[in-house]
């Protein structure tokens, strides 16, 4: 097992991130939030949860995000809504955006790649790592 930070987490299919990101992640369930924040964290990122209310506040990491994760279960509106203050914030107009979507969440956000969810770990830390730059061989296998 590997050991990264508090969290530990197993070698998943032989797959390990290439490099570190600093990766704000946006939504209204905590639940989610939260096991998203863990799970990226345990691979080795620098990962906050950010509930879509606290966006007055994030300054700092807005500043320094690699990647914005916005997590299921937002609506269109909710989602363009978050990205655009995430956007003002960062005074970036590309920071990249990783979007958990199921069928019924509607088109992505503009500006975001699409991750369906529910999804394999494997799948979103292989779309995390490709997100900052650093996809591996295989990116597409499950």
């Amino acid at each position: 097992m590997a050991r990264y930070g508090p969290y530990a987490i197993p070698t998943i299919m032989g797959y390990r991130p290439r490099r570190s990101a600093v990766v704000a992640i946006l939504g209204d369930d905590p639940v989610v939030g939260q096991a998203l924040e863990i799970l990226l964290q345990g691979a080795g990122h620098d990962v906050r949860f950010l509930p879509g209310a606290a966006l007055d506040w994030p300054g700092e990491l807005m500043a320094n995000a690699q990647l914005v994760l916005l997590a299921p279960g937002l609506s269109l509106e909710r989602r363009e809504a978050l990205l655009g203050r995430v956007r003002r914030m960062s005074g970036r107009q590309s920071v990249p955006c990783l979007e958990l979507t199921s069928v019924a969440a509607g088109a992505p956000s503009s500006g975001c790649r699409e991750v369906r969810w529910p999804c394999q770990v494997v799948t979103l830390l292989r779309a995390v790592d490709a997100a900052v730059g650093g996809a591996l061989p295989g990116e597409g296998e499950t």
